[in-house]
């Protein structure tokens, strides 16, 4: 037979006093009587059960021996010999996803207290007491991203110490992940266990119980109301160049109406405050537009306490706007370009009569009424208005007359927000672009009046009409397809850097050198070192809500915000019902045989009692 914990034979030492208190005999004193009658009668009764005396003293003695024999065989833990032979793989999953730190039922929302990721620690503490001779056990976490915390190992205080050791992430549930890593840690199916220990907090739950005979799950959390920001994106604005546009979306995940308050900040200077009074399963959503030239960090909170805290707050990084440098080439003053371009906010404008060789960096040129383009057309970005001769891009027709525009490429980035169908164009000339080319304007006769030309670095637009003599100038359409111009030639499309999402892997654009040491410095102050693919940075998994920062030789380059913004762990309500883990199961077919030797133990202390230690009388 075999123990599992055979260091506790010290216990039937105890059989030792035991027998002493029966083989010691106290000293009978002597005492003076009126009489012996009395006396004698009753020795005469005593001498004929003696005997009976006796046994009853010797069979006391043995029962209680037999007693302390079970309980110490039972201390012991003894197994099976079916026990023996097949003993246990148990691969334990421990769900520690964002859904998990939600304050379990009993606690009031907002008060630190129990949570659930409390009570699995807990649950997986009993697991490991429930280890036999033999067994062996991993652990697994399931938060944010699959982690072997130990690998199979028959030490069972090691893996009590690596629960405490674990902590709660506020990254999205891996648990089918981290159910198929527990697999692969064990041998074959008849000894395979895996123990999953979760609140149930994703979309597969009630399918991978129903089909999953190997897997047994211990179910935490009671179901809770809970609001959270589900969705926060954030793009600067077509047509204001340190303009943004947020779309937040507010998620109710409940059975009960409840008000509460959003408010947005930019580097704590509040932007707005809005009240919001959601009814039971409520999905609010607005855009919120501002306007920023520093940037900074927006972020919008949920003014509410309730069971889960890290979803109702979510960032975004505003990046600072340069300036933009704009050479504006004319013979001639012009009211409206000067007058347009120098309300475009960030644009810092040059008029000269000199046409240079190259554009100014991270800006462009506009050439205005310009002549013999062929030899001053200047590399980079340009912006040629109302050309007078052809050049290595175009060749220009003759005049239209009445050049009524007709359509335009809506779905280039130069015409959002312009609508320039049925305006007169006077002076417009046909333009023949050369190939690959985009034709953005064509008057009524089918003629080309504006187009676009991307060649390598160099960047081209050209419009044919004379500003002076139409209305152009004095339609909304001209300011916003200069702003557009702007923010093509810079390849500003609108977006922001993307806020990561916890758990994510995300590919950032670098502009430094691939070969150059660059690290990522996570919310909680890790630094770890970046892979670089493509001239791009990989980032992530982040488990943490919070700010990363990147690194290029040790000088912060990028900062980045991180999210939750994931309603399947923002919603605290029961997906299915999980069948009750037995974690004592044997492999034998039976209880474990401690538990019938404490039985029989309690039965004999009971006839112990009944033959000795109850008086009879008569």
């Amino acid at each position: 037979m075999n123990f599992v914990s055979p260091e506790r034979w010290i216990w039937a030492a105890i059989a030792i006093p035991i027998i002493l208190l029966y083989v010691l005999r106290s000293r009978l004193r002597k005492q003076t009587v009126s009489t012996l009658l009395f006396w004698d009668e009753l020795f005469d009764q005593k001498r004929y059960r003696s005997w009976w005396q006796r046994l009853r003293h010797l069979l006391s003695l043995l029962l209680q021996l037999a007693f302390l024999s079970l309980l110490v065989v039972a201390l012991l833990d003894p197994l099976w010999s079916g026990q023996r032979r097949t003993v246990r793989q148990i691969g334990l999953v421990v769900d520690n996803s964002a859904s998990m730190s939600a304050n379990d039922e009993g606690s009031d929302p907002g008060v630190t207290g129990p949570t659930r990721f409390d009570r699995a620690i807990d649950a997986a503490h009993d697991v490991v007491r429930e280890l036999r001779d033999g067994d062996e056990i991993a652990l697994v976490t399931a938060g944010g991203t699959v982690r072997v915390v130990v690998g199979m190992t028959d030490f069972g205080p090691a893996i009590r110490d690596a629960l405490e050791l674990i902590e709660p992430t506020d990254g999205p549930t891996r648990v089918p992940e981290a159910i198929e890593a527990a697999r692969r840690m064990t041998g074959s199916l008849e000894r395979r266990n895996v123990i999953v220990i979760s609140d149930g907090g994703f979309d597969d739950f009630e399918s991978l119980i129903a089909s999953d005979d190997d897997v047994r799950f211990i179910h935490v959390g009671e179901p809770r109301d809970n609001v959270a920001i589900t969705r926060m994106s954030v793009r600067r604005s077509l047509v204001d160049p340190i303009g943004y546009a947020m779309l937040l979306e507010v998620t109710h995940f409940g059975d009960d109406d409840v008000q509460c308050r959003l408010s947005v900040d930019l580097d704590e200077e509040l932007v707005d405050v809005i009240p919001l009074s959601l009814t039971a399963g409520e999905v609010w959503k607005k855009t919120i537009v501002g306007a920023s030239e520093a940037g900074g960090r927006l972020r919008a909170e949920i003014d509410i306490n309730d069971a889960l805290a890290v979803d109702n707050v979510a960032m975004a990084m505003l990046p600072a706007r340069g300036k933009i440098p704009v050479t504006l080439v004319t013979e001639e003053p012009s009211l409206y370009l000067e007058s347009v371009f120098s309300a475009i906010p960030l644009v810092e404008l040059n008029v000269t009569t000199e046409v240079p060789d190259q554009s100014p960096d991270g800006g462009f040129t506009v050439l205005h009424r310009g002549d013999a383009m062929e030899e001053k057309l200047p590399g980079g970005s340009v912006l040629v208005i109302d050309p007078r001769s052809d050049s290595k891009w175009w060749k220009l027709g003759a005049v239209i007359d009445g050049a009524i525009m007709v359509t335009q490429d809506k779905t280039s980035p130069l015409m959002p927000h312009v609508n320039l169908q049925n305006v007169v164009l006077p002076g417009a000339r046909g333009l023949e672009m050369t190939d690959g080319a985009t034709t953005l304007v064509t008057a009524a006769g089918g003629e080309t009046v504006m187009a676009s030309m991307v060649a390598g670095e160099d960047r081209v637009v050209v419009l044919s009409t004379k500003l002076e003599d139409g209305d152009l100038p004095l339609r909304i359409a001209f300011p916003v397809m200069m702003t557009n111009a702007v923010n093509w030639f810079l390849s500003r499309s609108g977006e922001i850097e993307p806020a990561l999402r916890t758990g994510q892997l995300t590919k950032v654009p670098i502009d430094g050198k691939i070969d150059d040491p660059w690290t990522w410095t996570d919310p909680t102050g890790n630094v770890h070192i970046a892979t670089t693919v493509d001239e791009s940075l990989l980032v992530g998994p982040v488990d943490r809500v919070g700010t990363v920062t990147i690194q290029n030789a040790g000088n912060t380059v990028k900062t980045l915000a991180v999210n939750l913004c994931d309603a399947s762990e923002s919603d605290l309500r029961r997906r299915g019902e999980a069948p009750i883990a037995d974690t004592a199961i044997t492999g034998s077919g039976f209880r474990s045989m401690w538990f019938y030797l404490t039985w029989i133990a309690m039965g004999l202390i009971v006839v112990e009692w009944f033959l000795y230690q109850r008086r009879i009388v008569g």
